[in-house]
């Protein structure tokens, strides 16, 4: 391959094997590799078909997915691009890697209806199209080593032909555990060539990547051969490593937030945030800018970090920092903007202006900076950054000191009060003022969300609607649009199509990609919302909150060692948070049983000699969840005030109850089911509230009260999110096993072992609570099964803690 060419790799497929290339490819971006993956593209005509071509000649690597689809097929345009892949192959060397075949199913590679020059080479089988660390590895070897005639290095075998047609590898024979390589045969027969096989063989089996793992059962060869036998994974390593580090796109920009040199500085705090803010936005509105979010350039306020370090962190080209000073009716308001790699400074403007300019000002700026960065601006977006939001001054001061309440970590109720009475003001002032009616929205959305009354849905209707009819083609009526279907309606298809159009208009807003992936989710549509989490955590690396909600889907999924990965970059950031320790060991636990890292953050408490109410209700936790019951009892009797939620009663009487002393369970729980017998009268719809009376109700052996608890549980989630109806069901299993329905339980717990979120032991909306085999096999709330042998198989068939996605 020339130096020119480009260290991509195409993967090549038919259309009925989209979603295993789709696992393939996401496996490989995770960790750096760009993938030519044509899934978006439409398909057909001139254009089209040239840009394929192009691509296959500069790709780096030629992956062509092999599947009884493919066999059964004899004609499709995945075979012309066979055919373009061996074309190009004429003209390199021997010793060029180029084309890496891939199995996903049993196809055989001797009976495989393939171009000759496919079988010159070693086959990966990756069944289901289930990514492998190795595989990803050798990916990566591959394209980052260059081939040359008569100089090879150790471990970089992979991709020779086997120039002997007489030399290919038997179907049935032993294999190399690197896959993706060329085969040597037996040409190359002696001790160098084993050598560097053992070598390669040692760099790839120490290599830790955070991949979904090929499941247990899954063949290592496509011929039936006996399986390696294969260590477990040490899910508590800490010496685990995450994505290669991406490199800052050429167009990418974060702007810091401005500093306030206004003589009244507090004052006018709200006015320099808001100018910040508002940059960002119209920055956001530019299709070719990649700008980091607003939550990840507040971290570096007053930061002694050098700017090339922020860069690095955040993945960013360039650095835009910035000072507002307000002085009566005139407004300066300065910017430079700095290459974040070399630290030099491009440029740096100062705008000294009357206040009316402000708008003016914001898309003078933006325009300059995208200029910088060769970033072409639209008609549509150059009007769009040119628009006055209103005319009213006093107004735009309303609107933005309610954003500044919105934008606090810990708002007290009064601050939400607060937010929309100014937001109402400002309306007063300018009826017309279209983001203040989107933010009057969001707030009413949110509050639909908390407190689902005919009347709050009605309101928060009315201020969607205003935005949509005042701008129905803005891309904030349209977000506020689809927040509104989302969280409020529900009708998440409609949602998602507002998503998507927004996507198109703003395609590196991460927020929107986030929301995307959020409401994916909610329909159940697992692998896109995988690939758009994914991709919000590209836009915006330095946004945790995007790392929270891919390992949330990870863990759901039983994507063990990539969601460990997660969590542990999360903990990089807050080391000191007890949560987010818990939620690692608990997730180290739900992986394979190992609770070494467990025990050693509950050591760490212990030595600290940590009583706060979080750390003992963990501690006790801990203990209950792993069937620690003196350990649990003592906690509870020592600590008593501190373990007076309902919650904390529910999991303590599992525990007794499980132990045989019911009478000590229902003492433990005495005080709570006329409560929360009174909140399900309240609050009818309320799921969670019937979820917690249902495990009350069998707990105190009421039979028919718990499974009709349960039952409404589910009845409330039906039509909701796919997450809580699938943690929902786990009620009514729970149930079914305390109240003497053993058959009915073991077959709903051998569904949910199916699904994505299937168990939860402690909650909706939280990874702690989620439950695997493992967990299953010492948490008390199992324990009416246990013994049973159908239910002891569930829990040792290792397919039932395999990825789900």
């Amino acid at each position: 391959m020339t130096d020119s060419t480009s260290k991509a790799v195409f993967l090549s497929y038919a259309r009925e094997d989209t979603e295993s290339a789709r696992r393939i490819a996401d496996a490989l971006r995770a960790f750096g590799t760009e993938v030519w993956f044509d899934q978006n593209e439409l398909r057909g005509g001139d254009v089209w078909d040239a840009k394929i071509r192009e691509q296959i000649h500069e790709s780096g690597l030629f992956v062509p997915i092999i599947s009884r689809q493919t066999q059964a097929r004899a004609e499709g345009y995945f075979r012309r691009e066979w055919r373009l892949a061996v074309e190009r192959t004429h003209d390199m060397s021997d010793h060029v890697a180029f084309i890496a075949p891939v199995a996903i199913d049993e196809i055989s590679q001797a009976d495989a209806d393939v171009p000759d020059e496919f079988l010159r080479y070693q086959w990966t089988p990756l069944p289901h199209g289930v990514p492998t660390p190795q595989f990803v590895e050798q990916v990566r070897r591959l394209l980052e080593t260059p081939r040359r005639a008569g100089g090879r290095k150790v471990g970089e075998d992979g991709g020779r032909r086997v120039e002997d047609e007489s030399k290919r590898p038997e179907t049935g024979g032993q294999r190399s555990e690197v896959r993706g390589q060329k085969s040597e045969g037996g040409r190359r027969g002696g001790a160098k060539w084993i050598l560097a096989t053992i070598a390669a063989l040692a760099i790839v089996s120490v290599t830790f990547v955070a991949l979904r793992p090929l499941p247990k059962d899954a063949a290592t060869s496509s011929a039936p051969t006996p399986a390696a036998a294969k260590p477990p994974t040490d899910f508590a390593s800490r010496s685990a490593v995450g994505p290669a580090k991406a490199e800052a796109k050429s167009k990418s920009i974060a702007v810091l937030p401005f500093a306030n040199l206004s003589d009244e500085k507090e004052a006018n705090a709200f006015f320099a945030d808001g100018i910040h803010e508002d940059i960002l936005t119209s920055l956001s509105n530019i299709r070719e800018l990649r700008v980091t979010s607003r939550t990840t350039a507040a971290q570096y306020r007053d930061t002694k970090k050098s700017l090339r370090q922020i860069g690095e962190e955040i993945q960013v080209a360039y650095i835009l920092e910035g000072s507002v000073r307000r002085a009566g009716n005139r407004v300066r308001i300065t910017g430079q903007l700095i290459n974040a790699a070399t630290d030099e400074h491009l440029w740096a403007k100062s705008y000294d202006r009357e206040l009316t300019d402000i708008f003016a000002v914001q898309a003078e700026l933006a325009k300059a900076i995208a200029s910088e960065l060769h970033a072409a601006i639209s008609p549509q977006e150059k009007s769009a950054l040119e628009r006055r939001p209103t005319e009213n001054l006093a107004a735009y001061d309303l609107y933005l000191k309610a954003r500044a309440l919105r934008n606090l970590a810990r708002p007290t109720p009064a601050d939400i009060a607060e937010r929309k009475r100014l937001l109402e003001r400002a309306l007063e002032l300018d009826p017309k003022f279209l983001q203040t009616w989107t933010e009057l929205a969001s707030w009413e959305n949110l509050q639909a969300l908390r407190a689902r009354s005919p009347e709050q849905l009605a309101r928060a209707k009315a201020a969607v609607d205003t935005a949509v009819r005042l701008a129905p083609e803005s891309p904030d009526a349209l977000l506020a649009l689809a927040e509104y279907n989302y969280r409020c309606r529900e009708d998440f298809p409609a949602a998602a199509r507002q998503l998507e159009q927004l996507e198109a208009l703003r395609p590196n807003d991460a927020f929107v990609v986030a929301m995307h992936a959020a409401v994916q989710q909610a329909q159940g549509r697992w692998t896109d919302s995988l690939v758009s989490f994914r991709r919000a955590t590209e836009l915006d690396p330095g946004n945790l909150r995007h790392v929270f909600d891919l390992a949330w889907l990870l863990g759901g999924g039983r994507r063990f060692e990539e969601a460990i990965t997660a969590r542990r970059r999360i903990l990089d950031r807050t080391p000191n948070d007890l949560s987010e320790r818990f939620t690692l060991g608990w997730l180290v636990y739900m992986a394979s049983g190992d609770t070494r890292e467990m025990d050693g953050f509950i050591r760490h408490l212990e030595t600290e000699r940590n009583d706060s109410i979080a750390a003992i209700g963990r501690r006790k936790s801990w203990a209950i969840r792993c069937g620690n019951a003196v350990e649990a009892k003592r906690l509870d009797r020592e600590h008593a005030d501190r373990g007076a939620g309902v919650l904390q009663a529910v999991n303590m009487a599992v525990l007794l109850a499980a132990e045989g002393d019911v009478a000590a369970a229902k003492a433990r729980l005495q005080e709570f089911p006329a409560a929360q017998r009174k909140i399900v009268t309240q609050q009818p719809e309320n799921f969670g509230a019937w979820a917690t009376l249902a495990q009350m109700e069998a707990l105190l052996g009421n039979k028919a009260e718990a499974l009709r608890c349960a039952r409404r549980t589910i009845e409330l989630t039906q039509s909701g999110h796919m997450r809580i109806r699938n943690v929902a069901a786990s009620y009514l299993a729970f149930v079914e096993a305390w109240v003497g329905e053993k058959d009915a339980a073991i077959a709903r717990y051998a569904r949910q072992l199916q699904i994505p979120y299937g168990f939860t032991v402690s909650g909706f909306q939280d990874l702690a609570g989620l439950a695997t085999i493992h967990v299953m096999k010492r948490h008390p709330a199992f324990a009416p099964l246990r013994g049973d042998p159908r239910w002891e198989a569930l829990l040792n068939d290792p397919k039932n803690n395999a990825p789900l996605f």
